[in-house]
């Protein structure tokens, strides 16, 4: 087994430590532009660069109280934004063969994870279980950290069951935005597409039985 993995920050992937087993690509993720190319937005929190802009400023932040650490992520980096290389989840796939099935599929991309998602498209069938970061808030809410442009947790939970996928469980990650970490399997390895999601927690472990 090896891991495939993608870091659009060229500075990152210049400090990141090599692996045997990991190839690490230097692009980002989701729906490309005309010219193939995109802005990355660079945060003090290196945690929170996206391609989406930020939702608030870092006065705004601080003065309604947030923790430190997310005034941090509010707070442009001084090396400011940086062009990126955006591919398509499915010409990712495509280079591990086109019969190749993916045991585990993590999204992590800062507010776009549903853009990535999508680029995948027919290719998407091929991942068995499948992880992404959501924020369990209104779409627009104050407290989204890529703003209006962000898709919520119901948004994505309802993308991914259209497109074969039942939600497992959801384990918190940072309470203060509302963030959690969802897990989705594919439905047909459950017994077959449902049309609701069962219980949280009850998928895995009858698969894994």
């Amino acid at each position: 087994r090896w891991v495939l993995a993608v870091e659009p920050d060229p500075d990152h992937v210049a400090q990141h430590p090599v692996h045997e087993r990991l190839m690490l690509l230097e692009a980002a993720v989701g729906k490309p532009s005309p010219t193939g190319m995109a802005e990355l937005h660079r945060s003090n929190l290196s945690e929170c660069n996206s391609l989406l802009p930020l939702g608030r400023d870092a006065t705004s932040a601080r003065a309604a109280g947030l923790a430190d650490y997310l005034v941090q992520c509010y707070t442009p980096a001084a090396l400011g934004p940086v062009m990126v290389q955006v591919i398509t989840l499915s010409s990712l796939l495509n280079m591990l063969g086109s019969t190749q099935e993916v045991a585990l599929l993590k999204v992590d991309a800062q507010g776009s994870d549903l853009a990535v998602i999508l680029s995948a498209g027919e290719s998407l069938r091929r991942v068995r279980w499948l992880q992404v970061e959501v924020q369990d808030l209104p779409r627009g809410h104050p407290s989204m950290i890529y703003g209006s442009e962000q898709p919520n947790k119901e948004e994505i939970i309802r993308e991914l069951t259209a497109r074969g996928f039942v939600l497992d469980i959801c384990t918190p990650n940072t309470d203060e935005l509302f963030e959690e970490d969802c897990m989705f399997v594919r439905a047909d390895l459950v017994g077959g597409a449902l049309e609701d999601p069962p219980a949280m927690g009850q998928t895995m472990l009858g698969y894994l039985q």
